[in-house]
């Protein structure tokens, strides 16, 4: 009698789908029965409040759905085939494949669910990012045209649920084009995964895989929450005629098998999307998934080293209380290396367990942790055994051993089949050698194919030019046939700022080459300063990089003077020529900057850990990354003796309960909030890069969210010897400061500042327009104070993460990394240029460093921008701009461009590459059927071998500079590698420890020393293009001096020490024990 009256009160589609087997009717049929006990109007309201599959595609007989509120058969079904399924068929959707449906009856567009089982056969850690194969759709909706200049998908509503490489990702097409992304996660080719999307014009997207939410941070660069008013799905009302399962239209194909297919009328919730799951298996007779997650805290450890694994064991939606827990640690051969049986016990009240297991690992490769619960399927999650052998690097005391493959002089002519070019290229000559100019018109440039013996290993590319005129002069290097290949983008400087030799100079470059057929184009990149190649020859390297062989005297306080990279951007997957950057190829990835860190002296690098929107990681994810990046780059670092520093980089963060929208911009109550209040009164209007923060740096949620990060890191890196501490990259943008003098009017800050001062700011808070009042009134009567008020409360701030980084090791520092001044950014002051701009701006953003004298674990970093003066003359040529360039062309040369370190106890110089970022391989490529020119282009130009240094030697000139860090986006390629590993001997020999100046009459010479215990330490340096000499007067000859870079014994002429130093050279040394320097002329 029941089962005719559930019968009776369903509609058609529904007696259909009950007929048929189906998952759905046992997860609703106890409540249909508890229903009808209530009573008919029980039944009704609960069939309104249910959620139900309105559209299901078995595929056991076919493409036809078996339950459809519409039409059933689909619209187009092109090359299916079937195969076993996770309980009969399923269909294979190939390459060739296509399936589209009609979507009327059978999806509703304000609201719902897909469900489904997918089974890939591709490979998720073998995707290259920009191929072809890269995306791989599951379910969509026809996107609107494209019109010319814009992306009209974006607004349209269109539902896209897709593989973007290994990552999982869940698209609404919103007016701020929001998504969800998974981290990279495990999907194997030869079990089921159960993957589900749903939305709701309101409350907008949730996605699920394997039953586990997948939270992700998912608003734009440009911070759509703050320009335009927060989430808007309202475009989730718009309609469409069909979907298609399996591609994106005719694109993107899932290539994979697909099974179980559903669309549900409302929004499934975790528990009922693993309620789903849960009914699967007990159709199917199997497990198909666990009931519980493991995650390790670490992922990785090294090869014959004793190794400490920890892990946690999670309860998916509390369906596992308890259990007997045996787990297993298998080699790469699937032999076991430590095993325990049967844990009785039950999970924790927030469902968690937590494990460990102490191993020594024998053989590099995959080892997996198998983890049994005694109840449905084993989790498995792999742990990494890294090699101590590092194929690319060579030895300390070897040589750079070559072999040349070709030598190519442009100028002579090469066939059509190895050259193109655009703009008019002309022969010249300097002192015998013939050379190739390019057009003097921006973006002029020629082409030359190589073909190389092998691909996936360095080379040498070795190219000369004339130092003849002024020359901005780009040079990549790329697969011929490009999929956007960062392999080597770099070029120099010649002329203007600096000083012509009127000589044949060299570049040699590090190219790690993705094919056999290369191409290296030669570019115009700034009008009127013409590239040209007289010759350029191509070697393969012998064995790897030598090391480069630095002496490090005994660290101070767990310190020694560091010279390294520094990422803005967490790009580093596009340099050194490893396209996957999964494991395991991000060990050959981190083998190679490894040994490109030996060879060129750098023992630092700094990398984002929390980038623009977050911590980089799980629910943020950028760029690719395999899981626990930084826990890979230590373990691999502890093994080489290098350091690392995570960088904190952020912009935004999600605020709950506060709403940005038109009326509380106008009424004024975003004050109280982390909302930034400007000098106009309003917050950001939407602003990035070169705008004053989102929020505000003093509030109470902001500073919570940064020392939560902190405490994050430390948890995760404080137990490496390589971990150092924490960068924080102050940008204008940045909300861990001000960023400029037109931000912080918020009341929060004034009703501080007038507490700590006894200041009275007389501005009415109930005026909507209050904090334009504020700004105006405190610039007329109140400035310096107000200046001088928020640099102590951002010191106050930055003082306590320091002591809390300090208590967990006391070597670990926080690095304050100024990017201010930037002309990016102040262009347009005219106060630029003034002497004293750098500490102005900087004291304005909220650093004054007399704040930190007695704060020993901060670092005061300064950035500079070596290339910012040619790159800024592409740019712009209004007056304000042209009148900051002229300011920046020397700017190096003055004292008070490091005015930040004047009184720092770490003083720190970072050298910001300005990236020449276009796209004209897009806009305007070179035409050639062996050229596929890479699109986008975000090259890194670097002064001449003559003068590179220059940015180094300068700042040493007026500081005693503990650490060097230099990069940006695209790093590992700046050309003059030798020079740089010649200077990192003569520094890093030296101790972390302040030295002191010995009086000099030159204002481009300075020597320093420090007397130690065990003798005095001393260095020399000349800030000159010309050749100069030191000589020091000695007390007494005793014993040896030591050159620390040549490692050799200095002669000296009695008791006096003869210095000779070349051009832009640094050199260091070790006098014994009880000889003092009397004088220094």
């Amino acid at each position: 009698m029941l089962g005719v009256f559930v019968l009776m009160v369903m509609s058609d589609g529904e007696r259909r789908f009950f007929k048929k087997r189906s998952v759905w009717m046992e997860m609703t049929f106890k409540a249909l029965v508890l229903a009808f006990c209530l009573g008919t109007a029980g039944l009704i309201s609960l069939k309104a409040a249910e959620p139900k599959p309105i559209f299901e595609l078995s595929f056991d007989g076919g493409a036809d759905a078996v339950l459809a509120g519409g039409q059933g058969q689909p619209l187009k079904a092109e090359n299916l085939s079937y195969a076993d399924g996770v309980r009969g068929k399923s269909v294979y959707l190939s390459k060739d494949s296509f399936l589209e449906y009609a979507a009327e009856g059978n999806l509703k567009q304000e609201r719902g669910t897909v469900s489904l089982w997918f089974k890939p056969k591709w490979d998720i850690r073998n995707m290259i990012r920009d191929q072809g194969t890269y995306w791989h759709c599951l379910f969509s909706e026809p996107f609107p045209k494209v019109e010319k200049g814009r992306d009209s998908r974006i607004g349209s509503g269109a539902f896209w649920l897709w593989f973007w490489g290994p990552y999982l990702r869940g698209d609404a097409a919103d007016v701020n084009d929001s998504f969800i992304c998974s981290a990279f996660r495990e999907l194997p080719q030869d079990s089921w995964t159960h993957i589900a999307f749903t939305w709701d014009i309101e409350k907008g997207t949730c996605l699920y895989m394997n039953g586990i939410s997948i939270e992700s941070s998912n608003i734009g660069d440009d911070s759509p929450f703050l320009s335009k008013g927060g989430p808007d799905y309202s475009a989730l009302k718009n309609k469409f005629a069909s979907f298609f399962v399996g591609s994106q239209d005719r694109g993107s194909k899932a290539d994979g098998l697909i099974d179980d297919f559903r669309i549900y009328d409302k929004v499934l919730t975790q528990n009922e999307i693993f309620d789903e799951i849960k009914s699967e298996e007990r159709a199917a007779g199997k497990a198909l998934l666990p009931s519980f997650t493991v995650t390790l805290r670490r992922y990785y450890c090294l090869e014959g080293e004793p190794a400490e694994i920890k892990w946690t064991v999670k309860s998916i939606c509390g369906r596992l209380p308890s259990g007997v827990f045996s787990w297993r640690i298998e080699d790469p051969f699937g032999a076991t290396i430590a095993a325990e049986k049967g844990q009785n016990g039950e999970l924790g009240s927030d469902g968690n367990r937590d494990f460990i297991a102490k191993i020594k690992p024998g053989t590099p490769g995959e080892c997996r942790l198998v983890v049994d619960s005694g109840v449905g399927m084993a989790a498995s999650v792999p742990i990494w055994v890294f090699g101590k052998e590092n194929p690319y690097l060579k030895k300390p005391g070897t040589k750079l051993e070559l072999k040349l493959l070709e030598t190519i002089e442009p100028a002579k002519g090469l066939p059509s089949s190895r050259f193109v070019s655009t703009g008019s290229c002309v022969k010249g000559s300097l002192g015998g050698s013939d050379y190739l100019e390019a057009g003097s018109n921006q973006h002029d440039r020629f082409a030359i194919k190589v073909e190389l013996p092998e691909a996936d290993v360095p080379y040498l590319i070795e190219w000369d030019y004339p130092d003849d005129k002024i020359r901005t002069i780009e040079m990549t290097g790329q697969q011929s046939i490009s999929v956007n290949d960062f392999g080597l983008q770099t070029g120099v400087f010649c002329g203007d700022e600096y000083p012509l030799s009127m000589k044949t100079l060299t570049h040699r470059s590090i190219f790690w080459a993705g094919s056999k057929e290369a191409a290296f184009i030669f570019m115009t990149i700034r009008r009127g300063a013409p590239a040209a190649v007289s010759q350029l020859r191509i070697y393969s390297i012998v064995g790897g990089l030598p090391d480069a062989g630095v002496s490090e005297p005994k660290p101070v306080n767990g310190w020694t003077r560091s010279i390294g990279f520094h990422f803005e951007d967490p790009a580093m997957g596009s340099d050194f020529g490893v396209p996957n950057q999964f494991m395991p190829f991000y060990e050959k990835h981190l083998d190679r900057l490894i040994a490109y860190m030996k060879w060129s002296g750098q023992n630092m690098l700094a990398y984002p850990a929390v980038w623009y929107q977050g911590r980089i990681g799980s629910s943020y994810l950028p760029r690719p990354h395999p899981e626990d990046y930084m826990g890979c780059i230590l373990t691999k670092f502890e093994a080489n003796g290098l350091y690392f520093m995570p960088a904190i980089n952020i912009h935004n963060i999600k605020v709950e309960g506060v709403a940005l929208n038109e009326k509380t911009i106008a009424d004024g109550s975003l004050h109280d909030t982390p909302i930034m209040i400007l000098s106009d009164g309003k917050p950001n209007p939407g602003g990035w890069h070169g705008t004053p923060p989102n929020f505000n740096p003093l509030h109470p949620v902001t500073q919570a969210y940064l020392s939560a990060q902190i405490d994050e890191l430390l948890d995760r890196c404080a137990g490496s010897p390589s971990f150092k501490g924490v960068v924080m990259h102050l940008t204008m943008h940045t909300f861990p400061w001000f960023g400029s003098l037109k931000a912080g009017y918020n009341d929060y800050n004034i009703e501080a500042f007038e507490k700590d001062t006894g200041i009275v700011v007389p501005v009415k808070r109930d005026d909507p327009a209050r904090g334009k009042l504020y700004y105006e009134w405190l610039m007329a009567n109140a400035k310096e104070a107000w200046i001088n008020w928020r640099c102590q409360r951002i010191s106050a701030f930055y003082r306590t993460i320091a002591a809390k980084m300090a208590a967990r090791r006391p070597d670990l520092k926080l690095s304050l990394c100024s990017y201010n001044p930037t002309i990016s950014d102040l262009r347009d002051d005219p106060r630029y240029g003034q002497e004293d701009y750098v500490a102005l701006i900087n004291r304005e953003s909220g650093l004054d460093p007399k704040f930190y004298a007695d704060t020993p674990n901060i670092i005061l970093s300064q950035t500079s921008y070596p290339a910012d003066y040619r790159w800024s003359g592409t740019v712009w040529t209004d007056p304000l701009s042209t009148n900051a360039r002229a300011a920046i062309r020397d700017a190096h040369f003055k004292q008070e461009s490091y005015a930040l370190l004047k009184d720092a106890s770490f003083p720190w110089i970072n050298m910001h590459d300005r990236y020449w970022e276009e796209n004209i391989g897009a806009n305007s490529p070179l035409r050639a059927g062996w050229l596929n020119e890479t699109a986008w282009r975000v090259s890194t130009l670097n002064p001449n071998v003559n003068s590179f240094l220059e940015s180094f030697i300068l700042p040493l000139l007026y500081a005693d500079v503990m650490g060097f860090t230099k990069g940006g986006y695209l790093v590992g390629t700046c050309g003059v590698e030798e020079k740089l590993a010649e200077f990192s001997r003569a520094y890093r020999a030296l101790p972390a420890e302040k030295f002191s100046d010995l009086r000099l009459n030159s204002k481009v010479l300075k020597a320093r020393f420090l007397k130690a215990d065990d003798g005095t330490w001393l260095y020399a340096l000349n800030a000159s293009y010309e050749p100069a000499s030191i000589s020091f007067v000695l007390d007494k000859r005793e014993g040896l001096v030591m050159d620390l870079a040549g490692k050799q014994e200095v002669k000296m002429d009695g008791m006096l020490l003869k210095v000779d130093l070349k051009p832009l050279q640094l050199r260091s040394f070790k006098l014994p024990r009880g000889v003092t320097i009397m004088s220094a002329e």
